[in-house]
C-alpha cells in the first residue's frame, strides 16, 4: 500500500491551478506538478490517475467556492437579479479557465468533460433559479440556465445582451 502523505491532494491541486492560470492546460503536468512538490510523479499519480482528472479537481475546488460565495450573498433577490448573479458567476468562472479550456479543446476531449458535466451544471443553475421563481412553469428554470451557461461562457456577451429575453421569459411563464 502506498504512503499517503499530508495535504498532498490539496499541494497538488494549488499547484496546478497554478500551473493552470499561468500557463494553460498543455504545459500542467503530472510529472511537473510532482517536481515541484518535490515527489516522484508515480506517488502523485496514486492521487490522480490521470491530468484530466487533476484539472477537474482544480475546476470542482474552483466552481465549489464560487457557488459557496453566490450562497452566502446577503438578500432575497427576484429571479431577475438572481439569474444576472448566476451569469456573471459563471462568466467569471469560465474567463478564469478560458485559456485552459482552448488548450484542452485542442486534444479532441470536447466532447468528454463538457458532456459530463452540462447537464450537473443545467440542473445546479435551474435549482437556483427556480427557487427565486417559484410558480413558473417546470421547462423555465432548465431552460434559463441553459441560457446562462451558452452566453456567460462564450467570452463576448454580456449579461445586458440578453436581459430582455430574460425578463420576457419570467413575464410570460
Amino acid at each position: 500500500m502506498p504512503k499517503l502523505l499530508e495535504n498532498i491532494t490539496e499541494r497538488a491541486i494549488d499547484e496546478a491551478r497554478q500551473e493552470m492560470l499561468s500557463d494553460g492546460y498543455r504545459a500542467m503536468t503530472i510529472r511537473r506538478v510532482a517536481k515541484e512538490l518535490g515527489i516522484a510523479a508515480g506517488t502523485l499519480y496514486n492521487y490522480f490517475p490521470s491530468k484530466d482528472y487533476l484539472a477537474a479537481c482544480v475546476m470542482l475546488e474552483d466552481w465549489q467556492a464560487q457557488i459557496r460565495a453566490f450562497e452566502e450573498e446577503p438578500g432575497k433577490d427576484d429571479a431577475s437579479a438572481v439569474i444576472r448573479r448566476l451569469f456573471e458567476m459563471v462568466s467569471d468562472f469560465t474567463s478564469r479557465y478560458r485559456r485552459s479550456w482552448v488548450q484542452y479543446e485542442e486534444h479532441d476531449h470536447s466532447d468528454n468533460m463538457r458532456s459530463q458535466y452540462h447537464k450537473v451544471l443545467v440542473e445546479q443553475l435551474g435549482n437556483y433559479i427556480r427557487a427565486a421563481a417559484p410558480g413558473h412553469e417546470d421547462w423555465l428554470a432548465p431552460f434559463l440556465a441553459e441560457m446562462v451557461l451558452r452566453f456567460s461562457s462564450d467570452g463576448h456577451t454580456r449579461y445586458e445582451d440578453i436581459e430582455k429575453a430574460v425578463n420576457v421569459l419570467l413575464e410570460k411563464a
